[in-house]
């Protein structure tokens, strides 16, 4: 029996509008098991979804940098690792030096900031209905007694990404994890964050067992859910390799992919 779903935002729980549709929102409300939102995004970037859907259980920010609980407007921080700070400004300065053209940008518990607002950004903006705070490089130092959990690099085809993923991972920055989370988005993060990880963390703190577990996705990057949920739903949008790597392919995000496979589990709950 499954008694905690956990889901991906973007491209999987959002349509491509990223929005949720009417749908998805009633299966949710109504399916009556646990769910935590498993995303890449920072909980500014959440608030609306978690209303929307009245989740009252544990979600997780950053690929799991960030552990936390929503009280009305509030956070209630359960587990929290970032990057070095050292780290941010050596990454930043690198591609800025080398890769100019790729949007940069870096966040805090409650602030997403950039030094340029770019067409990306903007797009990102529109996306995650949140507002960048402009801060050029070389006032960083404002932040070094703060927290900075994610940097994300958008560049603008996906062949720039691989060339700047690889090109990063020759520099070996210390104590970071590179994710390609999208075909033009790149996020690092503390090399001890996963999303895998954040599903652990709350198996272990709810005292679950994996085939308890289910988990919807899309990309790269919610693969490392499956490995530790009993059932791995991925998308029908999704990529072949994510698709593989799944228990079941449900249907798209523009579908209601994921309140079709909440409804296969409850049908399967009740056997």
């Amino acid at each position: 029996m499954i008694k905690h779903i956990f889901l991906d935002m973007d491209n999987t729980l959002l349509n491509s509008a990223g929005e949720l549709s009417k749908g998805n929102i009633s299966m949710i409300k109504h399916c009556g098991i646990p769910v935590t939102l498993v995303t890449a995004r920072p909980p500014a970037a959440m608030r609306t979804t978690i209303s929307q859907l009245a989740l009252v259980d544990e979600q997780v920010a950053f690929n799991g940098g960030l552990i936390f609980k929503m009280t009305g407007s509030t956070y209630e921080t359960l587990f929290s690792k970032g990057i070095a700070f050292k780290t941010v400004t050596q990454i930043l300065a690198t591609v800025q030096k080398a890769f100019p053209e790729t949007s940069a940008s870096w966040f805090t518990l409650q602030d997403w900031f950039t030094e340029k607002k770019s067409q990306a950004i903007i797009r990102e903006a529109n996306i995650t209905h949140q507002k960048p705070v402009m801060m050029p490089f070389n006032e960083l130092t404002q932040l070094t007694k703060t927290t900075i959990y994610k940097i994300m690099l958008i560049s603008p085809t996906p062949a720039d990404t691989e060339i700047l993923e690889k090109y990063l991972q020759t520099l070996h920055f210390p104590g970071i994890t590179i994710t390609r989370s999208n075909r033009n988005y790149l996020e690092i993060t503390n090399e001890e964050i996963s999303k895998r990880n954040g599903i652990l963390y709350l198996k272990k703190r709810n005292g679950l067992v994996k085939h308890e577990l289910a988990a919807f996705g899309d990309g790269r990057n919610d693969m490392t859910m499956f490995d530790v949920v009993g059932t791995a739903i991925a998308m029908a949008n999704a990529e072949p390799t994510v698709k593989k790597a799944a228990d079941y392919v449900t249907r798209s995000n523009d579908a209601d992919g994921v309140g079709y496979g909440i409804q296969k589990i409850l049908a399967k709950n009740s056997h």
